[in-house]
């Protein structure tokens, strides 16, 4: 594997990171302060969209780890 490779998948780890947390409060602001707008669901499959996408850029070994 490349170095490039490596910095690639690094930084998409962190990304997910990011974007799992901005999934988690806008599930909250949804729920449990049943905002509709900060909650609003196609914010939510945004997210949900960008994470899937920068799951491909992560090796198969990432998924193995319990």
């Amino acid at each position: 594997m490349s170095s490039l490779q490596k910095i690639v998948r690094r930084k998409a780890g962190f990304e997910m990171l990011v974007h799992i947390g901005e999934l988690r409060r806008i599930n909250y602001l949804a729920h449990y302060d049943q905002d509709n707008i900060g909650g609003n669901p196609r914010k939510g499959w945004a997210e949900v969209l960008l994470l899937k996408d920068l799951g491909e850029l992560m090796p198969i070994e990432a998924y193995a780890y319990r």
